[in-house]
């Protein structure tokens, strides 16, 4: 391969990638029978009635493994260029960004790929149809030609969604030789059988396993109910995102029920972070970075006028890496994600929900 590989994860033999590689021990293997908020009548009872549909849908996204449904072996055969970077991406663990490359800092096609995402029939309007695989499929060009995104429904609203972009430079010699809606739509057939059926985290094709992602934000989020009352709702917004926030009936006072204080919500997710503690101690554009302390495990509070994220590291001792073969290279490690309206009760806060998502 020319240049360094950065790819993060081993994939088995379904979607080959030999030459990838690990540090850090791993985890488990991650079961795909994620918590079903079905399983768990105390969550959907708190879960508005509008919401319960997408609730009971993301239980099943969390159990795709998105970075099994990349096929570099597809990507470097039809682009011509090197698989580079394999990684779970920083938006969420539902996501997974492949990087390719023409060799040492020659980055070419970058393709994000997400499991889950909004995709409403107004989208679907706007955008081509397709049959790629034998299956419906959207393509949507970017404006500017650097990008395509090709959709696969899952549901009604949902899709797996796969970002294609270019980001080499605009001189001539460098420009790709194929339009990126013709890259994804050879990529997506190619990848036809893997998408069909989309893999399962437990089958172990990649490795180290997520152990958050058998996890549903929203236990976590349900910690916090009790601060909002008896109308207190929780709404799941992304497969790995959950908000506990006062319901439509507290708050407003009345003959029978005092008028409570308004609080704003508070959101609990899993992602993966690279160096999460690495700004302990340190104030960065107005952002006051403090560590913290929530049971046995590491976090950073950051406070800001938009409010206080607590960031707490999952497993120290499993981690993943953009370089493998670059000294000292930046480590990625699961997070849970608190996003609150300050930092005030950000310890209180985080011991409540990571006792709740620890509590297995």
């Amino acid at each position: 391969m020319i240049g360094r590989i950065r790819a993060a994860l081993l994939l088995a033999a379904a979607v080959l990638f030999a030459t990838a590689c690990t540090s850090g021990p791993t985890s488990a293997t991650t079961s795909s029978t994620t918590t079903s908020v079905t399983d768990q009548p105390a969550l959907l009872d708190a879960v508005p009635e509008a919401s319960r549909a997408k609730a009971i849908a993301y239980a099943g996204f969390r159990a795709i493994d998105p970075c099994a449904l990349h096929d570099p072996t597809a990507a470097k055969t039809i682009s011509g260029d090197q698989v580079d970077e394999l990684l779970p991406n920083l938006d969420g663990l539902n996501q997974c960004v492949m990087r390719l490359t023409r060799g040492e800092f020659a980055a070419t096609w970058t393709f994000y790929l997400e499991v889950g995402a909004d995709y409403d029939a107004g989208r679907r309007r706007d955008a081509a149809p397709e049959t790629l695989g034998g299956r419906l499929t959207y393509l949507e060009d970017n404006e500017d030609g650097t990008g395509c995104d090709v959709a696969r429904p899952l549901d009604d609203t949902s899709a797996i969604v796969l970002r294609v972009r270019n980001y080499t430079s605009r001189s001539a010699k460098d420009q790709p030789t194929i339009a990126p809606c013709d890259l994804g739509r050879q990529y997506v057939e190619a990848a036809a059988a893997v998408w069909a059926d989309p893999p399962h985290r437990d089958r172990g094709l990649t490795s180290p396993a997520l152990t958050l992602a058998a996890l549903d934000p929203c236990e976590g989020a349900a910690a916090l109910l009790d601060e909002y009352g008896d109308a207190a709702e929780l709404h799941p917004t992304e497969p790995f995102k959950c908000g506990t926030r006062a319901g439509y009936g507290s708050g407003t006072g009345g003959k029978d029920k005092p008028k409570q204080e308004k609080k704003e919500e508070i959101t609990v997710s899993f992602a993966v972070e690279e160096q999460p503690l690495k700004l302990v101690g340190q104030k960065v554009n107005g952002i006051e970075h403090t560590a913290l302390t929530v049971g046995d495990r590491k976090a950073v509070a950051a406070a800001s006028k938009s409010g206080c994220r607590t960031a707490v590291v999952w497993d120290e001792n499993t981690w993943m890496v953009a370089d493998a073969k670059a000294e000292n290279a930046p480590k990625t490690y699961e997070v849970v994600v608190i996003q609150a309206p300050s930092c005030d009760t950000a310890q209180a806060t985080a011991d409540k929900v990571l006792t709740k998502v620890g509590r297995r």
